[in-house]
């Protein structure tokens, strides 16, 4: 596991295990939902999923639309396991995003 800070937001990277994959995750406190790139989905084979509609504001103002949710995938945080639910969105440079309440959902 490898952790570090990025500016003065409150936000966070590490690496860690997803579904037994090492991924590069971002800890945001500004995001209201938790994500996986489309890319991750097709290397973990992630087939199982909910339809959903949700429309997701990106930092350049544009809206995009997302509708796939992949539930209990598991993230391993210091030898535990922990499932998350993740929303598929078009990620550059990192490949899951999680709320940063996550953490406290989780007690990590």
């Amino acid at each position: 596991m490898s952790e570090s800070r990025v500016g003065d937001n409150d936000v966070m990277t590490g690496t860690f295990l997803v579904q037994s994959i090492p991924t590069l995750v971002l800890f945001d406190s500004g995001a209201s939902n938790s994500f996986v790139s489309s890319e991750l989905v097709k290397k973990l084979g992630l087939t199982d999923c909910v339809k959903v509609k949700l429309s997701v504001k990106v930092a350049s103002g544009e809206v995009k639309s997302c509708n796939r949710l992949f539930k209990n995938v598991k993230i391993a945080i210091n030898g535990d396991e922990f499932p998350s639910n993740l929303i598929q969105f078009d990620l550059d440079g990192v490949d899951v995003i999680l709320r940063m309440d996550w953490l406290v959902q989780h007690k990590s």
